[in-house]
């Protein structure tokens, strides 16, 4: 079961061993599956998976998304606070001319920035319980990454999750996040830093574009991205 671009690693040739002597391959996305299929693997593509039913938008008796700010969130590993600090400068410059907009950061470490003022953004220690309850507090949802094979393997997690409590989102278009934004308007692609300025600025300014993207990538989680949706595909995998 493969869901990153581990041959890049310095593990690569024992990946391939791995999966000489593997029944088959159950890849994340169609960029890691043909990197096995070009190896002779037998391969299926199976996305990652959201719960829907724990991963839901906020309704009034969740208390829905806080309102003391507009909350741009981002969550993940501390070893991908890189992808974070890269727009960093476009962050800043956005805050710094919004003032009721904070930074969420949401992950095992603290970041360390150097340009947004420690006023302007709050770290939480990323928990399986308060996972979800976190990211139905943001207003827009980013996923900045590089261009490498090693990103173009990831597969997409953190915009899911994003997508299935509708948060719009701002996506690197880079692998599955450039394939999910193809198959519905559900959030803002960005490349560069301007990129990531301006698609902030429209989401601030245009709440019902931030809606509607939001309630679209719910309904595209909850079609093509659920364990629902899934479980079954994976159970006939294991039955072959």
């Amino acid at each position: 079961d493969v869901d990153d671009a581990v041959w890049t690693t310095q593990h690569g040739a024992t990946i391939e061993r791995i999966a000489e002597r593997s029944g088959g391959v159950i890849a994340g996305n169609e960029f890691l599956a043909d990197y096995f299929r070009r190896r002779g693997a037998r391969v299926w593509v199976v996305p990652t998976c959201v719960d829907t039913d724990r991963w839901r938008p906020a309704t009034s008796g969740d208390g829905g998304r806080e309102r003391d700010g507009w909350v741009v969130g981002w969550s993940g590993t501390a070893s991908n606070l890189k992808y974070l600090y890269a727009i960093e400068e476009p962050l800043a410059e956005f805050l710094n001319g919004h003032g009721d907009a904070r930074l969420l950061v949401v992950s095992d470490a603290e970041p360390r920035f150097k340009l947004i003022p420690r006023g302007r953004w709050r770290f939480e220690r990323w928990t399986p319980t308060d996972e979800v309850w976190q990211a139905r507090r943001m207003d827009v949802g980013l996923m900045p990454l590089a261009a490498t094979d090693w990103e173009r393997g990831k597969c997409g997690c953190k915009m899911l999750t994003y997508m299935a409590v509708a948060a719009p989102t701002i996506a690197s278009p880079v692998g599955v996040g450039a394939e999910i934004m193809r198959q519905g308007e559900v959030g803002l692609a960005a490349t560069t830093p301007a990129d990531w300025h301006d698609a902030l600025v429209r989401l601030y300014d245009d709440g019902a574009l931030a809606s509607r993207l939001g309630a679209a990538g719910r309904r595209l989680v909850e079609r093509r991205y659920s364990v629902a949706r899934h479980a079954a595909t994976l159970a006939g995998i294991f039955r072959q």
